[in-house]
């Protein structure tokens, strides 16, 4: 990757405003030679004999320094990411069965989906036919399920729908989970090396000059029931928090008491201001099912001020029971599987990279410094 920046990047300059300037320039160029004439889409203007002279020696000049303008020279201060984990190799039959995630796990039991549509279902929705895939978001399901919704108009079917999404979400999330990764106690997870979760959040923070300032404007979305993110969110005196669940906001409210929280979704944050907020986290939140990344970080891009960072996780790592003993899982499940992938990870991470890119974030980058989630962070032009 190129760690270098061109002036217009330093200057934070729009990619448009430099091709206005190389078209502008080369017309410099090239109108002492034909001052007056109309190429259509260009129509040179007509310039006194002295003006035509200076041109033919400040066109070139000002061509030539806006090409060297666009030349990568400067240093990039932003830190470089850490290389991701490399995907896991093609499936092995004989250790398929390890890989599976136990029955006993959570994450087998009642998927989003079927919450969803059981709780549909109680309000004469039917979903059953759509198939509920990871690219799949709420607002998708609402629109191909409402045309079968006799007697109920879009809107209803949509707040149903957005109901049954947040009471999944509470039945799965809202209370803290015994084997969640980031609450059991790390001497269990039998990897070298492995530090406190937080430590390695608290780490790309500092790289990225924003560092733990307990002063910092901070909004975290999908804070869920707290307990998790406690121990980065504590560091702050005072933060906005946002989740679709009222009952994990309660739970969170209480063990967080400089959280400011907002029911609602990550893809509406109307109660958040514009250009308010100097750092946005979600972590493990953008993995969601039913989830609308590209609107969410819409969304990101809209609440944050000039300059400040967006930072994403994306969960790789498992601790589940297996007969008497702690089971590592590396990797994140995919809904049609009960194992995790590495390769799956990686690949959402990836998309949420290309959204923040396209949502005109700089410096985007993933960052695969923590054994348990990746990092996306992008800064706010």
């Amino acid at each position: 990757m190129n760690n270098k920046r061109s002036f217009f990047e330093v200057l934070c300059l729009p990619e448009q405003f430099k091709y206005f300037l190389c078209a502008f320039t080369f017309i410099l160029v090239v109108a002492p030679y034909f001052s007056g004439l109309d190429f259509g889409i260009v129509k040179i203007p007509t310039f006194t004999v002295a003006i035509a002279k200076s041109l033919k020696y400040i066109g070139p000049v000002a061509l030539i320094l806006v090409i060297c303008s666009s030349i990568r020279f400067f240093p990039d201060p932003t830190p470089q990411p850490n290389p991701l984990p490399e995907p896991e190799p093609p499936s092995n039959p004989d250790r398929d069965l390890e890989q599976q995630l136990p029955e006993s796990s959570r994450y087998r039991h009642q998927s989003i989906p079927e919450i969803m549509t059981n709780e549909a279902i109680r309000h004469n929705i039917h979903i059953e036919g759509i198939n509920i895939n990871d690219r799949l978001t709420l607002d998708d399901l609402v629109c191909l399920s409402a045309p079968d919704q006799q007697g109920k108009s879009k809107y209803e079917v949509n707040r149903i729908l957005k109901a049954a999404r947040a009471k999944a979400y509470t039945d799965k999330y809202s209370k803290p989970y015994v084997l969640d990764e980031k609450l059991i106690d790390i001497t269990s997870i039998k990897l070298d090396g492995i530090r406190p979760w937080e430590e390695y959040l608290v780490d790309l923070l500092e790289e990225l000059g924003i560092g733990v300032n307990p002063d910092t404007s901070v909004l975290n979305v999908g804070i869920g029931h707290g307990k998790a993110d406690q121990a980065i969110m504590s560091r702050f005196k005072k933060f906005e928090a946002v989740d679709v669940s009222a009952e994990a906001l309660d739970s969170a409210r209480n063990i967080l008491s400089g959280m400011i929280p907002y029911e609602g979704e990550a893809e509406d944050l109307s109660n958040i201001n514009n250009r308010s907020v100097d750092l946005y986290l979600s972590l493990r939140t953008y993995q969601s099912t039913l989830f609308n990344r590209r609107v969410a970080i819409r969304e990101a891009c809209r609440v944050l001020r000039s300059g400040g960072f967006a930072v994403i996780s994306i969960p790789q790592l498992f601790i589940e029971r297996v007969g008497e003993n702690l089971h590592i899982f590396h990797g994140l499940k995919p809904l049609d599987s009960n194992r995790p992938s590495m390769e799956y990870a990686n690949d959402v991470a990836a998309r949420v990279k290309d959204y923040m890119i396209t949502m005109c974030f700089a410096d985007v980058n993933i960052d695969g410094r923590s054994p348990f989630e990746l990092f996306i962070y992008g800064r706010r032009r």
